[in-house]
């Protein structure tokens, strides 16, 4: 049988069988891949995928061979359905490009292109900062990886560095395309075309793939997974950099301090109580958020982690924030009391000048008079 006709039988066959079977459970029935797109070949198998509108239609899932090509008829709840085009994961492709061939009723078939058309959306300029910080997000995963790349290379075992070497790549990869707000089309051999052909990416990128993936030392696998994904930072740094700020408004930041305040609470506690490390521990979650705040108010805009940019530093430290290094550098309850104080009355400070309204009360007398006033 040709290429189509393989398609046109399975897929009737599918959605004739879906109507007598599940008429009541299965909301819709999709193709996606080479089929959709054109590329097809005669040994290709064919993706199918449905979404079940009942737990009786998850029975519906199925794996067959015919003509000595594997089919997997399998399910999607719509629930993961609105994750993918949120590209919360990786095979943004299923959705978007997918072909309906089969729904329950009109709502559900407009439910499905809502999700399209909601992939489309997210590739407009105006989602561009939404996701860049998609984009840190999937980044950051990858120095996990980065690790086990250098784990395995101290321990000289090559297979085990280009195996970890390609678990990070694919990450990366898909952060790249989340920089340059699109996503793959082809499975990997294939989109390997889409990703050298991306407008945004780092310089020399084809040659750094092809040293992480042909490279025969585990020292040059190394190299090439430290250049891959400091190319890739480097770049999204650029790129957020880039983007226009919004200084937020003072109501924006009320209830900043209220809130920051049970942990400046519990700092002082741990300190008296001689336990430092909780201490230490918690000065150090405290001082992230109030650098993240302080980043998108000088700079408009700051991305999560440690993809935060610091060229803020100086502005926030001619503040008087930040100030913490003695309690880091030399930790013991003293200090960290110290420091923990002095970053909490730097703060009120800030937020007093930036006009925000600090809620403290220091009777339930004045506490009732402001809730009923």
């Amino acid at each position: 049988m040709c290429v189509t006709m393989k398609l046109m039988d399975v897929a009737a066959a599918l959605a004739e069988w879906t109507r007598q079977t599940f008429p009541e459970d299965i909301a819709l029935i999709a193709c996606y891949g080479s089929f959709v797109r054109g590329t097809a070949r005669p040994d290709s198998d064919l993706d199918f995928f449905f979404i079940p509108a009942t737990e009786r239609g998850y029975d519906a899932s199925m794996q067959f061979i015919l003509a000595g090509v594997g089919f997997d008829f399998w399910p999607i709840s719509w629930e993961r359905a609105e994750r993918i085009a949120a590209f919360d994961e990786p095979i943004v492709s299923v959705i978007a490009d997918a072909d309906v061939i089969y729904a329950r009723f009109a709502e559900d078939a407009a439910r499905f292109q809502a999700l399209q058309a909601r992939i489309e959306e997210l590739q407009q300029p105006a989602e561009r900062e939404r996701m860049l910080v998609r984009a840190a997000a999937t980044l950051k995963n990858a120095y996990a990886l980065e690790e086990n790349v250098r784990r395995a290379a101290r321990q000289a075992d090559t297979a085990a560095v280009r195996r970890e070497a390609i678990s990070l790549l694919t990450v990366i990869l898909t952060a790249l395309a989340f920089i340059n707000q699109t996503y793959y089309h082809a499975g990997w051999g294939a989109n390997f075309t889409e990703v050298f052909a991306l407008p945004k990416k780092p310089e020399g990128l084809e040659t750094t793939v092809e040293d992480l993936l042909g490279g025969r030392e585990p020292v040059g696998l190394v190299a090439a997974a430290e250049r891959l994904i400091e190319g890739v930072r480097d770049l999204l740094q650029s790129e957020w950099e880039a983007l226009p700020g919004k200084r937020p408004s003072a109501d924006s930041m009320k209830g900043y301090y209220e809130e920051a305040k049970s942990s400046f609470n519990k700092i002082n506690a741990a300190c008296r109580a001689g336990d430092w490390k909780t201490a230490l521990l918690t000065l150090k979650s405290v001082e992230d958020d109030v650098r993240y705040l302080l980043q998108v108010v000088e700079a408009g805009k700051a991305l999560p982690g440690p993809f935060a940019a610091f060229e803020c530093d100086g502005a926030i430290r001619k503040r008087g924030l930040l100030q913490t290094d003695l309690a880091f550098r030399n930790p013991g309850s003293a200090e960290i009391q110290a420091a923990s104080e002095a970053l909490e009355q730097a703060l009120v400070s800030f937020l007093e000048d930036e006009d925000v309204e600090l809620r403290i009360f220091e009777t339930m007398q004045d506490f009732r008079r402001a809730l009923f006033s």
